[in-house]
């Protein structure tokens, strides 16, 4: 019995995949930043290929929670190599300008599990294990291994910076200082002036 010879539809359905790399084959030999590539239709139609092949995933939800809940309680201790820094000023690229306690200024990398997990404001504090890029040859004094979620907890433990502690306010309820006032009145000045 002779087999049916299929026809060209059914033969390029099932081929997409080949097809498809082929195609990514032919986008990486390509120069992306060419004028040539942006004029050329089918290199177009390419890269269209190419984007949608290779969107970038969100990272799952339960990931996300996870990281966030490490963050909020403390640890017990703090390994010796790890000290509490206060978020002085994003660099880039995950790099981060960090002030310590002793008031040493340092430059740190954001652990990958917090990287578009866990956004860092200015004035938040971290901690930064010092020892982990000790061996590289770099300006990178440290990495960022841990973010101070729950601050108020954090706080109690014995291993919090005192030069961190809580700013209270400058007036206080046992001081004459009343605090900022609006000018007088014009009654009041000529009471004063009697």
């Amino acid at each position: 019995m002779l087999a049916k010879p299929q026809d060209q539809n059914s033969h390029d359905t099932t081929n997409t995949g080949t097809s498809l790399r082929r195609a990514h084959i032919n986008l990486m030999k390509m120069d992306i930043t060419s004028s040539s590539f942006k004029q050329n239709k089918t290199s177009t139609q390419l890269r269209h290929i190419y984007i949608a092949q290779h969107r970038i995933m969100p990272k799952p939800k339960r990931n996300i929670n996870a990281v966030a809940e490490a963050t909020l309680m403390p640890p017990d201790l703090l390994a010796p190599h790890h000290l509490i820094a206060k978020l002085k000023q994003a660099a880039g690229k995950n790099l981060y300008y960090l002030d310590t306690a002793a008031g040493a200024t340092l430059l740190a990398e954001l652990n990958q599990k917090f990287r578009s997990t866990i956004w860092l404001r200015r004035g938040s504090y971290v901690v930064v294990d010092t020892a982990s890029l000790a061996d590289r040859d770099n300006k990178l004094g440290g990495e960022i291994v841990n973010v101070v979620g729950d601050e108020k907890a954090w706080r109690k433990m014995s291993y919090w910076p005192a030069e961190f502690a809580k700013k209270t306010s400058s007036y206080a309820e046992d001081s004459n200082d009343e605090g900022p006032q609006m000018p007088p009145s014009n009654d009041e000045e000529e009471e004063k002036e009697r």
